[in-house]
């Protein structure tokens, strides 16, 4: 039987956009994440709220004021997606359709637009953000179990499909939150993450799909695996958890192993 691997959720609300500077890698090169911060564009990328992080659970603050995310939209099934390789990750582009997600916390809905995956050239690794020093194989910034197969089957091909939004979340929403950055250059500090940490599973048959079929932009040809930045200083910053009532029919979640996370990533969905 096959072993299925555990994935983690992550949801992020962007507040800008991306911008444009020189070329960037992952691995350790002279262009990869240890000196991001120094090429024409990047300094963002040195600054003291950086993302991912190393959530440890023990030093994470309950907050009241946190209320359930509200996804609008993610049971739709007659949209279009559009699947490509943008030389870094796997990038999911959502068509015609009204994603988005709703929260106290947020000053207007945001509509989800994209999202994409990081991964590792094995399953010891891959995920960007951790959890109590613990590294997952994927994170979707959405999940995969069989609900992410009509995506995956793509990848030799790069093309259109499309599933309900609502299969690739977790049950149990209960969240932690913090303030951080995009994740990849140029890093600005305008990302508000909601860390899902729900459980869900992913194949290694899937998995090596990811491993096998997508390259990095440019020359020679190399596969793209391990493209994930590694944890970041948290320089101070408070991880609030959302806490849920006896009322809301929810248990308080608990720490167990994740592998993939979802980002759904200003007005856009990074599942990094």
């Amino acid at each position: 039987m096959e072993t299925v691997v555990q994935v983690l959720i992550f949801a992020a609300l962007l507040c800008s956009v991306r911008g444009e500077g020189a070329e960037w890698t992952y691995g350790s090169g002279s262009h990869g994440p240890a000196h991001w911060k120094d090429l024409p564009g990047y300094v963002a990328c040195g600054r003291s709220h950086q993302s991912p992080i190393d959530i440890k659970t023990e030093d994470v603050k309950e907050d009241k004021d946190l209320d359930n995310i509200a996804f609008s939209g993610y049971d739709q099934t007659n949209g279009r997606w559009t699947l490509k390789n943008n030389g870094h990750s796997v990038q999911v582009e959502i068509g015609p359709g009204n994603y988005s997600i709703s929260s106290k916390a947020f000053s207007k809905p945001y509509k989800l637009v994209q999202f994409h995956m990081h991964w590792g050239n094995s399953s010891s690794k891959g995920s960007e953000h951790f959890i109590d020093g613990d590294q997952y194989p994927l994170e979707v910034q959405s999940e995969d179990n069989t609900n992410l197969k009509p995506i995956l089957d793509l990848l030799p091909n790069i093309t259109e499909s499309v599933v309900p939004l609502s299969n690739l979340l977790p049950s149990n929403k209960t969240y932690y939150r913090y303030h951080g950055s995009l994740t990849t250059p140029a890093c600005y500090e305008s990302i508000l993450w909601s860390v899902f940490p729900e459980t869900v599973g992913i194949s290694e048959s899937q998995l090596d799909q990811l491993r096998k079929n997508p390259y990095f932009e440019g020359t020679p040809k190399e596969r793209m695996v391990d493209n994930f930045r590694p944890p970041q200083v948290l320089n101070g910053r408070v991880v609030s958890k959302m806490v849920v009532s006896v009322n809301d029919g929810q248990s308080i979640y608990s720490v167990t192993s994740y592998v993939l996370l979802l980002s759904l990533a200003g007005r856009t969905l990074l599942l990094g």
